[in-house]
């Protein structure tokens, strides 16, 4: 009778208890694998579908663009009535698709460097083995911690690293931006020629028209020949030929133009494009060279 009461008394006091912690142990176990558990994300596919209805919807009318604006120019006036260089590079900064790719990009350091921030996680792992040797129980059970640490130095130099990242990144978007203010300029200066080149030869053709009709009349009073009436004829039909190819000229460079902005010419209502920055520019070049001339004499 004694030695059943001191077994039942050894049950209680130590058998008991190991039970009970490591049931304990198993849950915190299951909480802790559960927390630091690794998740694999992957990334949808692109849907071509609607990156191209996302991009066709593209508009100037955007409330978020009208914002965007008006914290650069806040007496600015909507709907757009001309285009101007500010306005055209504004609009190429926001819509541009280069220009969002690299800001995405910048979004993805700035995760970074979070990440490279923070201490590592400790990892648990219970692996569970069958072994076919007999003898004894076939499942092996085991508990492996991982437990990382890291010193604040080797942090701190992860960070500077994600940031070099970060400051090279900031630069090739400014020289993206730069790139595509240089384009605008450049694409503008040749809408600019092309539409001045379609005013030449409007004007060519109206002088040409009007010779034509004084050079008939004094055909009829035998005061000029029919050659000369060819000749003028035929210059007439060269002027005519070279404007109807200039109006291709205007319309693709105007294509071009908008094109630095992202935006398609469709979405746009109103085409219309100023070239009064441009032609302050050219002005103020021109005496620049004007000054470096007398200076020079």
């Amino acid at each position: 009778m004694q030695y059943n009461h001191t077994c039942r008394n050894y049950e209680q006091i130590i058998i008991h208890p190991a039970l009970l912690a490591i049931r304990y142990l198993a849950l915190a176990s299951c909480i802790v694998i559960t927390g630091c558990a690794k998740y694999s994300y992957q990334t949808d596919p692109i849907d071509p579908i609607q990156s191209q209805q996302q991009h066709i919807s593209l508009t100037p009318e955007d409330a978020e663009f009208r914002k965007y604006v008006l914290t650069h120019f806040p007496n600015r006036e909507f709907p757009v009535k001309s285009w101007e260089l500010s306005l055209l590079t504004l609009a190429a900064f926001y819509f541009n698709p280069a220009i969002q790719i690299a800001q995405s990009e910048l979004d993805i350091i700035d995760a970074e460097l979070i990440i490279a921030g923070q201490k590592p996680n400790p990892t648990i792992d219970l692996p569970v083995e069958y072994k076919t040797e007999p003898g004894g129980s076939p499942w092996l059970f085991g508990l492996i911690g991982d437990f990382i640490f890291e010193r604040p130095e080797k942090r701190k130099a992860k960070v500077d690293i994600v940031r070099a990242k970060r400051q090279a990144k900031e630069i090739a978007l400014l020289q993206l931006g730069w790139s595509l203010y240089h384009n605008m300029h450049r694409d503008m200066i040749n809408y600019y020629a092309q539409v001045e080149v379609g005013k030449y030869l409007t004007q060519q053709k109206k002088l040409l028209i009007e010779i034509l009709d004084v050079l008939v009349q004094r055909l009829e009073f035998g005061q000029t020949s029919e050659f000369e009436l060819s000749r003028v004829r035929l210059e007439l039909q060269r002027v005519e030929l070279a404007l109807s190819n200039q109006g291709f000229q205007i319309n693709d460079s105007q294509h071009k133009l908008f094109s630095n902005t992202g935006l398609l010419t469709t979405n746009i209502n109103n085409n219309d494009v100023s070239f009064d920055q441009l032609t302050q520019h050219l002005n103020v070049l021109n005496n620049m060279n004007i000054d470096k001339g007398d200076s020079a004499l």
